[in-house]
């Protein structure tokens, strides 16, 4: 089997940024009884009907396994819970970006920023809503 695809791996790097949150981001709402749940990258806008939009910083947070696995199944809930949280301001921009005539990715470039990102959130440097200003490609 080959090396895993530059897309692919630029995808799992932006849920590793989303996971630095640390904690499930569905707050209150979150019915988890762990201590320390499993963090999931939950993508906001699927990758499956909007794939321009896999890597974009703005389009995702942290949740437990518990509730991404519930707002997977209830995407109506999951939009009226986004719709109730800091993202949502982040809906009309990424609806537009999605909707503009396609650009070539170079998934090389993009992995490099997103691993660059990382580093800085990690060394104290940068928080994962700073990371999420910079966001415009």
């Amino acid at each position: 089997m080959g090396k895993k695809r530059d897309d692919l791996k630029a995808t799992d790097l932006a849920r590793k940024i989303w996971r630095q949150v640390g904690h499930c981001e569905a707050g209150k709402l979150c019915k988890s009884k762990v201590s320390s749940p499993q963090l999931h990258g939950a993508h906001i806008f699927g990758v499956g009907a909007y794939p321009r939009l896999k890597v974009d910083l703005r389009n995702g947070m942290s949740l437990c396994a518990t509730c991404h696995r519930f707002y997977t199944s209830a995407p109506l809930d999951f939009q009226a819970f986004v719709k109730k949280t800091k993202y949502a301001k982040y809906e009309q921009p990424l609806r537009d970006k999605n909707n503009v005539p396609k650009v070539k990715v170079f998934w090389n470039e993009k992995l490099a920023e997103l691993k660059d990102v990382l580093k800085q959130i990690e060394a104290g440097e940068l928080t994962v809503d700073q990371a999420r200003l910079y966001e415009d490609n």
